[in-house]
């Protein structure tokens, strides 16, 4: 029987961050299938709870974003990734965005046997921001096997910021299991999760997901949250994760005098709960790829309004699934907000809409497949060694 090929799966850390959650899912969900075999390797050392990867092999290198790592190339963490990939003999290595470009391109002067994927998840000209990155990234992707970009607007600036052959960068979406978000096995959590919040049910409940870091907006998020309480809207906002800036969040929410309507409840790994308990998705981030979370939200049935950057769009059907607003446009914002905590049938017909829309898209099984077919495509470029695995 022919043995299977092995998928080595790079991330930046063990967090349980966008990139990391997608990461975790596609491998698994690929390991479902049978024709691979897949295994995860964090560079860096999380700072919150683990990434849960169930049986599959999970190697930790822990290293640390210090200055070394910001300056270039660290060579110890380079070195142990050398011996991940010596012990595991991946046939290919899905890197998946930040650091994991340098050093999948780094190790590979050295095991020139694995095809190297690396996954765009981000706007490279927000990130890529001067000519010295641009030149030495456009180098590192040469050692690239090939790009996967999560949206057809990342892969368009990709390929305009690194001068790239458009056949050099395809695009496969986020990918979200839309069983882990059925009606039927949430029905319970709407009043779970608000009686454990001090809630009622007839609270009108917003909620948010995503790392607390300036570029996902959370400032902007709560003065808009501000003005509708001015205005007499009773709401409430659920803000899911962690980063550097939640202490300063807290503390603007507490002088905005919020401090009794805004939940800051940290990671979680029950997303699905808390999302199944809300009324409103809110996504203010100043740059986006495809946000899971929005994806999520979908599928959750939950109508969003959301800044229209990135891949949002692509989505976000404005005017059917939610609202999507010009970045910045802060009044907007807000009256989008009001308008749709008013219109309790309007948010019900979106939140049907986002549900169907987001499952004939983005389930999880769909995407695995894409990944797969073109696993095979890259692998049949050349005949397939024996890397001795069982």
């Amino acid at each position: 029987m022919r043995e299977s090929y092995r998928v080595l799966h790079l991330i930046h850390s063990d967090q349980r961050r966008g990139a990391e959650v997608f990461a975790a899912r596609l491998a698994s969900g690929i390991e479902g299938n049978g024709r691979f075999k897949n295994g995860v390797c964090a560079l860096y050392a999380g700072k919150s709870e683990g990434l849960p990867v169930g049986d599959l092999p999970m190697f930790r290198l822990e290293g640390q974003a210090g200055v070394l790592a910001r300056l270039g190339l660290d060579p110890g963490l380079l070195a142990r990734l050398c011996g991940v990939i010596r012990k595991y003999r991946p046939d290919i290595i899905l890197a998946h965005g930040s650091d994991t470009l340098k050093y999948s391109a780094g190790a590979s002067i050295f095991h020139r046997k694995a095809k190297i994927l690396y996954r765009n998840i981000g706007t490279a000209s927000v990130w890529a921001n001067s000519t010295v990155k641009v030149s030495l990234n456009r180098m590192l992707l040469r050692r690239m096997g090939g790009v996967v970009s999560v949206s057809e607007y990342t892969r368009r600036d990709f390929i305009q910021v690194y001068r790239l052959p458009g056949d050099r960068v395809v695009l496969i979406p986020n990918g979200v299991d839309a069983a882990e978000f059925q009606a039927e096995h949430l029905g319970p959590a709407r009043g779970q999760v608000r009686q454990e919040l001090g809630l009622s049910e007839k609270d009108l409940l917003l909620i948010s997901v995503g790392n607390l870091s300036a570029e996902k907006g959370h400032e902007q998020l709560l003065a808009g949250i501000s003005d509708l309480t001015r205005n007499q809207l009773d709401v409430r906002l659920l803000i899911v994760g962690n980063g550097p800036l939640r202490q300063k969040l807290e503390l603007r929410a507490g002088e905005l005098g919020l401090s009794n309507r805004v939940h800051f409840l940290g990671s979680r790994d029950d997303v699905p709960r808390l999302l199944a308990s809300a009324d409103l998705f809110v996504l203010t981030s100043q740059t986006e790829g495809m946000p899971a979370v929005l994806i999520e939200a979908g599928m959750s049935g939950l109508p969003s309004v959301a800044f229209d950057v990135g891949g949002v769009s692509e989505v976000l059907e404005h005017g059917v699934t939610g609202i999507l607003i010009a970045p910045g446009d802060l009044v907007g914002f807000g009256e989008a907000l009001a308008r749709l905590c008013m219109e309790q049938d309007r948010r019900t017909r979106m939140g049907d809409a986002a549900r169907q829309r987001c499952r004939d898209l983005f389930d999880m099984p769909k995407v695995v497949r894409e990944y797969e077919e073109l696993f095979l495509k890259m692998l049949k470029s050349a005949p397939r060694e024996g890397n001795g695995n069982s």
